[in-house]
């Protein structure tokens, strides 16, 4: 009941309604008239939107594949996507390729044209590793021709190759870029060899590393 002049309901209960209009003047004086409407309006039952995640919502770079289980309710069509712009098909299994906090957004829609929204965060934690191969082989194959470290959660990176001597043949602060043998120093080719890395690194949890070991040259 209300007596507001433009009333709302919520209905939270499906089901067939009756609406009933009572007219009441100004001084008080109740119509003589009921208007009932039978039937008037009909109130369906809405979806549920649900996903299940495994192994978990939180999940870290070294093992960024989860299971995503469409568990929705009352639906006859689902449709599911990333904050990233990938949209997915449920069931799925999906495969993270960088760190960050992820939403995964399902709606789910009903015979009648309700709907349901859910939004899931999804956490790829980052995780710190560091990968120094012991040999390449710089002769313009295409094959290992650069002398390349790999690791996952670096911020900052710094890496020298030196002779066994105590030479500096060669420095990078761009992981990426790599040794291709050239002696930076005489603009030659270095022979084949041992020759000595440092590598210097601050993780993306602001932890400093030094690492040092051999690297074998060979054309």
């Amino acid at each position: 009941t209300s007596t507001d002049p433009n009333p709302t309901h919520t209905y939270t209960t499906p089901g067939i309604y009756d609406v009933s209009l009572t007219a009441t003047s100004s001084t008080g004086c109740i119509g003589t008239f009921d208007t009932v409407v039978t039937a008037f309006l009909e109130a369906f039952d809405s979806p549920v939107a649900g996903v299940k995640v495994e192994p978990s919502t939180t999940i870290n770079i070294f093992d960024p594949v989860i299971s995503i289980l469409d568990n929705s309710v009352g639906g006859v069509n689902q449709y599911a996507y990333l904050s990233n712009g990938d949209q997915i098909s449920l069931p799925t299994t999906y495969t993270f390729t960088d760190t960050g906090d992820f939403i995964l957004t399902q709606i789910v829609e009903n015979q009648y044209g309700c709907l349901d929204t859910l939004n899931q965060l999804i956490r790829v934690d980052p995780q710190f590793q560091f990968f120094p191969p012991n040999a390449f082989s710089p002769n313009g194959d295409g094959v290992n021709d650069r002398y390349i470290q790999k690791g996952y959660g670096i911020a900052e990176y710094e890496m020298t190759i030196y002779t066994r001597w105590g030479e500096r043949v060669y420095f990078t602060d761009n992981i990426k870029t790599g040794w291709d043998g050239i002696h930076f120093g005489k603009n030659e080719p270095s022979p084949n060899d041992t020759y000595i890395y440092k590598t210097k690194i601050v993780d993306v949890f602001g932890v400093k590393h030094v690492f040092s070991g051999e690297v074998i040259l060979v054309h």
